[in-house]
């Protein structure tokens, strides 16, 4: 167990590391899984830096890899940071011009996040807009549209129509 190791990163203990890392708990209900957390998060930086180098044919074998990981993380536990962290997967995918991996995985976070938050949440909006991007890229334009146009009722009903982020 890394906690009993007393590791740290960034002179912070492992258990003690707030949601938005990727060691120890993940949130107050998640159950730590010894060593997979820290395996899929070296992974997820070291497919980070690969991209930032465009070496993407790296990059996107090591996404595969932490892909893997995730989902059998999230088999044992639903969370949110899991689901944010494939929607980031995503979004590379589709920064490399592979929208169908790209939709694939947006697909699963939408489902996820429904079954997390509910439909009327900023990160199923959010995951919904994702999805019609997509779609856009794929040539679906109905498709698009129709996802475009539950994500801006959902953002009205959850900022109203005066807030920016109703139009973002």
């Amino acid at each position: 167990n890394l906690q009993s190791k007393g590791l740290k990163e960034n002179n912070i203990p492992i258990g003690e590391w707030n949601h938005y890392t990727f060691f120890g708990k993940f949130s107050h209900n998640s159950t730590y899984i010894d060593g997979v957390e820290q395996g899929f998060s070296l992974k997820l930086n070291e497919a980070y830096k690969l991209f930032n180098q465009r070496n993407y044919n790296s990059a996107i074998a090591k996404f595969e890899e932490v892909v893997i990981d995730i989902k059998e993380l999230l088999n044992y536990n639903e969370n949110n940071i899991l689901a944010d962290k494939l929607s980031d997967i995503a979004n590379y995918y589709s920064k490399l011009g592979q929208y169908e991996k790209s939709l694939e995985l947006n697909k699963e976070c939408l489902a996820l996040y429904e079954s997390i938050y509910g439909k009327y949440h900023p990160n199923y909006a959010i995951s919904l807009s994702d999805l019609a991007i997509d779609y856009t890229y794929l040539g679906n334009y109905e498709k698009s549209l129709e996802l475009n146009i539950e994500c801006l009722a959902i953002r009205e009903k959850l900022y109203g129509k005066e807030h920016p982020k109703y139009a973002f």
